[in-house]
């Protein structure tokens, strides 16, 4: 999904990852009225951040709605239907899967500048 092209919010949205990227755009469009289901590798959302921290915002975006599954590696996407794509996890010898209209994929990021851009800047190319 590229959200940034998007015309409707969708009635549901599946987030594959919990790190800020894909918190941040759970508040989103949670807010915008989506049912959002969070899938996150780790035990819980933001692993880097303090955990104290972490676990009030997630009781507050829990009372929200949002269904967030941790412990879970997402493996596969399948369309099922015209609107309906699932998403299969791994919870350990579990296999899991959610269903939604959408899904956003915020696992890693690569920067957008090359090694050659760098060293130029740094006045070495």
């Amino acid at each position: 999904m590229k959200c940034y092209s998007l015309t409707k919010i969708p009635k549901s949205l599946t987030i594959v990852g919990a790190g800020v990227v894909g918190m941040e755009f759970c508040s989103i469009f949670s807010a915008l009225g989506s049912q959002v289901n969070v899938i996150s590798t780790t035990d819980r959302i933001l692993n880097r951040v303090d955990k104290d921290l972490t676990d009030k915002l997630e009781e507050y975006i829990r009372k929200d709605g949002v269904n967030i599954i941790s412990n879970t590696r997402a493996s596969k996407i399948e369309r099922v239907d015209d609107n309906t794509l699932r998403v299969y996890g791994n919870k350990g010898d579990q296999v899991v899967t959610v269903d939604s209209e959408k899904v956003l994929v915020a696992i890693g990021r690569k920067p957008k500048f090359s090694k050659h851009w760098f060293r130029k800047c740094r006045g070495r190319g």
